[in-house]
């Protein structure tokens, strides 16, 4: 192999890694997004869930572990809640994904 061919391969490997680095600056826009508005929350909620937290009195935070959620599950509000939001969740998907098939088959076809 002549030198001037090694030559070549070299500009095109840096040339690849310099399309990774606008990757990642092209979708660290929605990372940020993510991290901030969704892994956050949810993080946050969950350690807050797994305490006894009184917002006036932060100093008196005291972790309880799941005893939250076994006093959730004890009240029969709860449960009723719960069924309700899982029968509406079963009769509404499927009713939302048919209908979302039928207006893009409809506006896919063409005459």
């Amino acid at each position: 192999m002549k030198s001037s061919q090694r030559v070549k391969a070299r500009p095109q490997w840096q040339a690849f890694g310099e399309w990774r680095h606008w990757g990642l600056v092209l979708i660290s826009p929605w990372l940020i997004g993510f991290v901030l508005f969704k892994l956050v929350p949810i993080l946050s909620s969950l350690v807050l869930s797994l305490t006894d937290f009184y917002l006036l009195e932060p100093g008196k935070t005291q972790f309880v572990g799941l005893y939250n959620y076994s006093l959730a599950l004890k009240d029969k509000d709860t449960l009723i809640v719960l069924y309700r939001t899982i029968l509406l969740a079963l009769s509404i998907i499927p009713v939302q994904i048919a209908a979302s098939t039928f207006f893009a088959a409809v506006l896919s076809h063409k005459d």
